[in-house]
């Protein structure tokens, strides 16, 4: 390890946490240069079972790394520090994991489990503070709940399988040693299965409250005054919750779906700097009664399974915009991006030859047995153009364009997406105030 590390340049010199494979499957994360060309670091993290992480992934401000998953593994690399050090049986346990920023130390580990099927594989994230915020699902009543949490009690049934039981919602910091500080675990499920998706369904306000998208057959859990939609419509909806940042209330709740001949799967959750709520999802089988928004880019099921996107308000209590995406076959989104001017990126499979496609773009037709797709979607001109977020386009927005048209600030400013910052950008706003205003 001394003679690699004098031969090779500094930003690899670092060896993995763990150079070897441990047993039936392992997670691994690697880490590239910008361009791709070189291998940054990569190590092995698990035991001699199956260990997966499916996305749950994120970074701290000193860059250390935190993952999310499953493990049926009885060896699995617990720390001194963990808030479970031993596998608690059934078919498999939660785990969440901090390694150092250059992937070399293993800085925390710990099981979350209980005796029934156990995984966090909807997401990890990181709050402002610090502490670790994840979810996923619970299969059985001895799961570590905290007392004072929202939900102390275990809602229905006994897992089966590793998707279904209740899902989790928990939050902990970490000690400068890596010792762990609980601050809650809440149970979320009703009398009958809930299923917590595999792969985004877990997102943060801007004051650390989680945000999570579930799958339930329970017709009793609870909305808040106002939801969307307070009572579940067939035998499968989503449901979509904000935890408080202690975990003692639900700040917003409601059903979102409509009747299904198969089942809904959420598959991605953002929020934006107004709590807005974006979610997408799949549609297994026929559906009636899908909201949808007049605005919609899709108001019809397009045919065969079909995805969905929405935007709800923060207290959950107003359906801005709702679209079903798809074509004739079968389609699914899997995952969910925004990204700081609030354009929607999302991708998934498609097994339709009429997907909508556009001009220029680098695959414009289908080649069988299934593709990939990737979508973006832009906000309407009210959103994109408010940029002090106060829901009125006037001149102070026309200030903030002009003071990025000066700095040649190429962000969410390129209102006409020529990739320049100028007068014409400046005259789309211009005459949006006036014919609004």
């Amino acid at each position: 390890e001394a003679i690699i590390n004098r031969l090779l340049p500094p930003q690899v010199r670092k060896l993995g946490y763990d150079r070897t494979h441990n047993g039936d499957m392992d997670v691994f994360v690697a880490k590239f240069v910008p361009d791709g060309t070189r291998l940054v670091y990569s190590t092995f993290l698990g035991g001699s079972g199956i260990d997966q992480c499916r996305g749950a992934i994120a970074f701290d401000s000193a860059g250390d790394i935190y993952l999310a998953g499953y493990t049926d593994s009885r060896n699995f690399p617990a720390t001194p520090g963990a808030i479970q050090q031993t596998f608690q049986g059934g078919y498999g346990d939660a785990f969440v994991a901090k390694l150092s920023a250059d992937a070399s130390d293993l800085l925390f580990a710990t099981y979350l489990g209980s005796s029934g099927p156990d995984h966090a594989f909807p997401g990890v994230y990181i709050h402002s503070d610090g502490s670790i915020i994840t979810t996923g699902a619970a299969g059985a009543a001895n799961f570590p709940a905290t007392s004072g949490a929202y939900q102390t009690d275990f809602g229905g049934n006994a897992g089966h399988g590793v998707w279904n039981g209740d899902a989790f919602v928990a939050r902990f910091s970490l000690t400068p040693d890596n010792n762990h500080i609980l601050h809650y675990i809440t149970f979320l499920g009703g009398s009958a299965d809930e299923k917590s998706t595999a792969q985004h369904g877990l997102a943060l306000d801007e004051d650390g409250n989680a945000v999570v998208a579930i799958t339930t057959h329970s017709a009793d859990l609870h909305t808040t005054p106002n939801a969307v939609q307070p009572n579940i419509k067939g035998g499968n909806n989503i449901y979509i919750a904000k935890i408080s940042l202690d975990g003692s209330r639900l700040l917003a709740g409601t059903y979102f779906g409509g009747s299904v001949e198969t089942g809904y799967e959420a598959s991605g959750l953002a929020v934006d700097s107004n709590a807005n709520i974006y979610i997408t999802g799949s549609i297994f089988g026929a559906v009636t009664g899908h909201p949808t928004t007049p605005d919609a880019f899709e108001t019809t099921p397009p045919g065969g399974n079909d995805a969905f996107f929405a935007v709800l308000s923060g207290d959950l209590t107003e359906l801005t915009y709702s679209s079903f995406f798809g074509g004739s076959g079968n389609d699914r989104i899997r995952d969910l991006a925004r990204d700081p001017c609030g354009r929607l990126i999302f991708a998934g499979d498609t097994y339709s030859t009429n997907l909508p496609i556009t001009e220029g773009v680098l695959q414009a037709e289908y080649t069988g047995a299934g593709d990939t797709y990737i979508a973006r979607f832009d906000p309407p001109t009210l959103q994109l153009a408010d940029f002090n977020a106060d829901k009125i386009i006037d001149h102070t927005d026309l200030a903030k364009l002009a003071a990025h048209w000066l700095t040649s600030a190429l962000q969410c400013t390129d209102l006409n997406n020529d990739y320049r910052i100028n007068i014409q950008d400046f005259t789309i706003l211009a005459d949006y105030w006036q014919e609004q205003y």
